[in-house]
């Protein structure tokens, strides 16, 4: 049975940092590790794997989470999801899947599959794995949100930044599978070995009691990249109505479509064999793309939006360049976590408890989508509970700015913290529009370097430092801001600060430097 179940109705479960398996996998399809069918439940930075099923699954639920987990060892598929609304499935690393690594079908709406790695080696079940992303898919007559004619698998999605490596040539059937998909689009991914890259695919649901086997309607793939698959960079299978594609790279691929801006030569990656994606200068991908606006319409008919950074978080500006990275990003290999994203945290504070974080000192609470410190006469630390081994990476947040012609009021970044926060490096905004980079050593405050910054009060700026070695640059809203050199604390984690004010922090990301 279920390892871990919540119920319809059981809603804002959160299962985080756990790694959940088994002795022996099961052999029957309820062999599930983590259900969760309640509304707005999340599944954070775990390591699942070893099941007959799937590691996670999820049925008619609305904001369903599953973010930076490892998931691997899957007789059928790595996540699997029916009948959902505004779900997002992101920065998950995936392999070792029998059927399909990503699948949400069932009349699923408004979900979004960004930044995730799907590595395929070798076949789990008796046929080949069949989709590495599955933008929809097949279900019974029962399951879904409708079964007749002019119902779809998939309505709205959007899928981009992701990497299909498949390491054994031709083992997965297709690297992104839009299939009875409808108002969805594919952008920016990397698709590398499948047999297809791209397929277009009508599901046989008139088998599963459906009134017809639904086309593919309003669905387009832009941006991406499709090498080395053995068969065909884009396979169409069926019927697509309104199906639009341009500005792809196709190459050492048969069968590739002619599309007026794509291009059909070596897309130069870092190093294709070994797993990097990122462009070499030279790379005919590099400022090719087409310009994506980060606003997609919902299933409802009202907007929805999604992040245009890259797969490794870099800013996408100017001409957009094909596949998941920006020229120039850093390879974000993993820092002890072993993670193939190279994110060693996300927390956008989407939920009440923030459990994986360690109040130092002051008042701390998650509301409104944000980590809020309500600090109005004492000093407030927050910090990472994890990551004390961490030592070169960027850490970026958005932070509110209180009143700054108050001279007590700051908020900003914590960085290189120990475990008892008496030892750490601070960025911050502080009074008189300035800002500030200094340490406390010993429970002992130093200023080391001020800057002249003008801040509007209550305003939200996207801070950033990069701490490699004993160098630190800093960024306010992807400006520069300025350079430092010290060599008090090589390693340690991350957290926040504010004192006397209520400030609020969002969107913390933290992802390894290496060289």
């Amino acid at each position: 049975a279920q390892k871990i179940y919540a119920a319809y109705g059981q809603n804002y479960i959160i299962i985080q940092n756990l790694e959940i398996t088994q002795e022996e996998i099961g052999t029957i399809t309820n062999d599930i590790l983590v259900d969760l069918r309640g509304d707005y439940c999340a599944v954070l930075n775990n390591k699942i794997h070893h099941c007959y099923e799937e590691p996670v699954k999820s049925h008619k639920s609305k904001g369903f989470r599953v973010i930076g987990n490892e998931l691997y060892d899957s007789v059928h598929e790595g996540i699997d999801v029916v009948n959902v609304e505004d779900a997002v499935f992101a920065g998950n690393h995936i392999s070792d899947c029998g059927r399909v690594f990503i699948m949400a079908k069932g009349g699923s709406r408004n979900v979004k599959i960004y930044n995730n790695w799907i590595d395929c080696d070798k076949q789990i079940d008796i046929r080949v794995p069949s989709m590495g992303i599955g933008l929809g898919g097949s279900t019974d007559n029962t399951s879904g949100l409708g079964n007749k004619r002019g119902d779809y698998e998939a309505y709205n999605f959007v899928a981009w930044n992701n990497v299909v490596n498949c390491t054994s040539p031709g083992l997965l059937l297709s690297g992104i599978n839009f299939c009875g998909a409808k108002d969805t689009i594919a952008f920016n991914n990397v698709v590398y070995g499948a047999q297809a890259g791209i397929a277009y695919t009508n599901p046989a649901d008139t088998k599963n009691g459906w009134g017809w086997d639904p086309e593919n309607r309003n669905v387009s793939a832009y941006n991406n990249i499709v090498m080395n698959c053995t068969e065909a960079a884009v396979r169409v299978s069926g019927r697509s109505t309104n199906m639009l594609s341009d500005y792809n790279l196709y190459y050492k691929t048969a069968n590739a479509p002619i599309e007026t801006h794509s291009i059909y030569s070596d897309p130069r990656f870092m190093d294709a064999a070994g797993g990097d994606f990122r462009l070499k200068e030279d790379s005919p991908a590099r400022e090719s793309g087409k310009t994506i606006v980060p606003e997609w319409v919902g299933y409802d008919g009202t907007p929805f939006y999604f992040d245009v950074k890259d797969y490794a978080g870099n800013e996408r500006t100017g001409k957009w360049s094909m596949g998941a990275y920006v020229f120039g990003a850093i390879s974000k290999n993993a820092v002890e976590t072993g993670s193939a994203t190279g994110r060693l945290l996300t927390d956008y504070f989407d939920y009440t408890a923030f459990d994986n974080w360690e109040i130092i000192s002051g008042v701390w609470e998650c509301s409104e989508g944000a980590l809020r410190g309500n600090n109005p006469q004492a000093k407030g630390v927050v910090r990472y509970a994890e990551g004390q081994k961490w030592t070169d990476y960027t850490f970026e947040a958005d932070v509110s700015v209180t009143d700054a012609s108050d001279r007590d009021r700051c908020s900003g970044l914590l960085f290189r913290s120990d475990i008892g926060g008496n030892n750490m490096y601070f960025f911050r905004f502080k009074q008189n529009f300035a800002l500030e980079f200094g340490m406390w050593k010993n429970g002992v405050f130093a200023s080391l370097q001020t800057w002249e910054y003008e801040s509007e009060p209550y305003e939200f700026y996207n801070m950033r430092v990069d701490a490699v070695g004993d160098s630190f640059t800093f960024y306010v809203n992807g400006e520069k801001i300025g350079e430092a050199k010290d060599e008090s604390f090589p390693r340690g984690t991350v957290g926040f600060y504010s004192y006397w004010g209520d400030q609020s922090f969002d969107n913390a990301l933290v992802t390894a430097i290496s060289e």
